[in-house]
């Protein structure tokens, strides 16, 4: 169960990770425009339901009841309610959080604030490249 709870909630993030503006919610706006993503989507379903339904001498997985089914299937929808939740947390909530690094770089997602606050962030080459020249 902790598998299919994981590989769900691993595919509901994507559909966050579509929208990364900090007020931008609608997150299945324009969803039907990208053909690639739908695709990479149902195959990536299609396969855990496989490994967790079918695999069981591969894989050894047990095939999950009903219940179990729903929890593993609330976990994943359970990280589009924590994706709104923080794309409407206010800036001063994010800013208190303690922050490794004492320069953030400035991020216009909430998702890349939080990271940077938790786990720091070195700015790549090409950053500063950009920010040197100027």
């Amino acid at each position: 169960m902790i598998f299919q709870t994981f590989i769900l909630m691993q595919l509901f993030n994507q559909f966050n990770s579509r929208k990364l503006g900090l007020k931008e919610f609608n997150i299945f706006e324009r969803f039907f425009n990208n053909f690639w993503f739908l695709i990479v989507i149902a195959g990536e379903f299609a396969a855990s339901w496989f490994m967790v339904r079918l695999g069981d001498q591969i894989f050894r997985t047990t095939p999950l009841e009903w219940l179990e089914n729903v929890v593993s299937l609330s976990f994943g929808i359970g990280c589009l309610i924590i994706g709104a939740i923080l794309k409407a947390a206010p800036d001063t909530v994010v800013d208190k959080m303690p922050s490794i690094n004492e320069d953030p770089a400035d991020s216009n997602d909430i998702f890349s604030r939080l990271q940077n606050k938790f786990v720091g962030r070195e700015r790549s080459e090409t950053e500063r490249l950009l920010t040197d020249s100027q």
